[in-house]
């Protein structure tokens, strides 16, 4: 029998090529038959750089930069082999995960450093960015990567404050772009986005998203809210270009948006553009069954999401699909089952959130062992 098992990330625990492997151990303890390939998936959030590298080779490129409260940071991108195409991931040097939670400040939080991982990508003769949004620490409206390519978001004594942040907005009155790094001119950027939430209003970036950046009062919120609508004003006024109206321009708390508005960047579907990057759909029609994982299972994992795009393309060949998620909420939402063939949830047992993100290595190797029994059950391996 032929797997393939092609998982997403595990945020906060485990990078896709781990689960993949920890899920071969599994099935091969019980299943050794079994013939197991590995394709783990991003869709444009944490791992994208990786899963292409490894699939696309290339090299990475390291560099000091900043995190989302301006503090020194390493963080690293990668160049295809055309040494013109570089592989950004926003969470690499803007990434929430960077921050302890104790210090998370998402009115302070800015996108500067991946501006300086882009100069750096320009430095090195890249003329194709692509960048992925997941992770982000900040609802800055891309202004922070603005800023390092050299646009300035001026107060009234012409101070710019491009890299303090969303909370800064209602502070600044005109924007100058005379500045703007040249070279972006002859530069495609392409950010994988696969949220199709706008900038502003309830299904916008803020009362979408803020609350997992630690906007949690009404009142945060409604105030975070009105800077993004100024930013979103000054914008329309100088670029005449309307972010609310892009789709997807919610995400990463806009920074999709402000590099739309100001750099012309194209916003395609992280997960079908990887997807077809990779050529899965060939690995995907080889194989018997589909593997994939996610970390989190909720209804926003059937709107783009890696796991549902591959059960799409699965049931194109008639194959079937098991997934396995960390955190399965919903277990009477029957859309799952539609989609899914099996669905096997990590835990299996009451557990904290904590305490399996520590034993994430072993539920996915007792996993991998109860499917490859499973295997064992319905053919002969």
């Amino acid at each position: 029998m032929k797997i393939l098992i092609s998982p997403n990330a595990f945020k906060r625990s485990l990078n896709a090529l781990q689960i993949a492997q920890f899920l071969k151990e599994g099935i091969l303890s019980t299943a050794p038959g079994c013939s197991i390939t590995l394709a783990p998936i991003a869709d444009g959030g944490d791992g994208t750089t990786d899963i292409l590298l490894q699939n696309l080779g290339g090299s990475r490129y390291e560099c000091l930069t900043k995190n989302a409260l301006l503090q020194d940071k390493v963080a690293n991108f990668g160049i295809l082999p055309d040494q013109k195409t570089a592989i950004i991931g926003l969470a690499s040097a803007s990434g929430i995960a960077h921050i302890p939670l104790s210090e998370r400040n998402p009115e302070r939080a800015t996108t500067y450093g991946t501006g300086i991982l882009i100069k750096k990508a320009l430095d090195l003769g890249c003329t194709n960015i692509l960048l992925g949004l997941g992770g982000s620490a900040s609802t800055d409206v891309g202004t922070g990567i603005l800023s390092a390519l050299g646009i300035q978001f001026l107060d009234a004594e012409g101070k710019n404050r491009g890299t303090e942040g969303g909370g800064s907005f209602h502070h600044i009155t005109h924007i100058d772009t005379s500045k703007l790094d040249p070279r972006i001119s002859q530069c495609h950027i392409k950010i994988l986005c696969d949220v199709q939430n706008p900038l502003l209003g309830f299904n916008g970036s803020v009362y979408t998203f803020g609350h997992q950046k630690g906007l949690i009062s009404k009142e945060q919120k409604a105030k975070m809210e009105a800077n993004v609508k100024h930013i979103h004003a000054l914008t329309l006024q100088h670029t005449g270009k309307d972010m609310n109206k892009l789709a997807g321009a919610g995400a990463a708390g806009g920074t999709s948006a402000g590099l739309w508005a100001f750099l012309g960047a194209e916003l395609v579907p992280g997960t079908d553009y990887i997807i077809d990057l990779i050529k899965l759909k060939d690995r995907i029609s080889q194989a018997d069954i589909i593997i994939t994982a996610e970390g989190r299972f909720d209804q926003q994992s059937l709107h783009g999401k890696a796991p549902y795009q591959i059960a799409q393309i699965a049931k194109q060949f008639g194959k079937k699909v098991i997934c396995i998620p960390a955190q399965y909420p919903d277990y009477q939402d029957q859309s799952f089952n539609e989609v899914f063939d099996l669905i096997w949830p990590l835990p299996t047992h009451p557990m904290s959130l904590e305490s399996s993100i520590q034993q994430s290595q072993q539920l996915l190797f007792f996993a991998g062992q109860q499917l490859g029994k499973i295997l064992r059950l319905t053919s002969p391996i």
